[in-house]
């Protein structure tokens, strides 16, 4: 419904005017790690591929999951992730994203993948 990717405009409008971010269902219900779940359409973008192509080499780099390396860029973004989990190990899993530290190199990596 009215969920919206975040882009740069809205990041910048939102630090501008010191407004925080709120991420709703920040981990698309499992789509990026998934086989079973597709990206929805508002996050489908011409280059997807490439910055799941990003995702999957930082994430690789740092020693952590898709997901974790995800709730990371937020949260070093200062963009407060509403996580939600159906088992525990999930839950583990998003908790284990507070010893993720991604470099200046990894976010703009990130960032900046398909633009």
């Amino acid at each position: 419904g009215g969920q919206q990717s975040a882009n740069r405009e809205l990041l910048e409008y939102c630090r501008y005017h010191g407004l925080p971010l709120l991420a709703y269902s920040p981990l698309l219900s499992g789509a990026y790690t998934r086989e079973d779940r597709e990206l929805p359409k508002q996050y489908r973008h011409v280059d997807s591929d490439i910055r799941m192509e990003a995702l999957r080499s930082v994430a690789k780099d740092v020693g952590a999951t898709l997901n974790q390396v995800i709730l990371a860029w937020m949260v070093q973004q200062d963009i407060i992730p509403i996580m939600g989990a159906s088992r525990v190990e999930q839950m583990e899993e998003n908790l284990g994203t507070s010893a993720v530290k991604l470099t200046g190199e990894q976010m703009e990596t990130l960032t900046r993948a398909g633009a």
